[in-house]
């Protein structure tokens, strides 16, 4: 992802380090190229659901942001989810 560009864009990736859930939840993460939170709350659960609407289209998802950021530069969420 390129941060600084033109145009906001995000990218909702498999998490490269996953944390240990239970069998059938997924956890992705939610980038954006900018490096803080680029809109409000309401717009990121948009955006998330958007998202998860391309893999399913019933699912039940948990969002939250890292305070402990392992890529600071870059604002991302972590999404844990499961399809219904």
């Amino acid at each position: 992802i390129t941060l600084n560009s033109d145009q906001l864009v995000n990218v909702f990736k498999l998490n490269e380090y996953p944390y240990q859930l239970s069998s059938g939840s997924n956890h992705y993460v939610l980038w954006y190229n900018c490096q803080n939170k680029p809109y409000s709350y309401d717009q990121i659960n948009l955006d998330i659901q958007e998202e998860l609407s391309k893999i399913s289209n019933n699912f039940q998802y948990v969002w939250y942001e890292n305070p402990s950021m392992s890529v600071p530069e870059i604002y991302h969420v972590q999404v844990f989810f499961i399809i219904l």
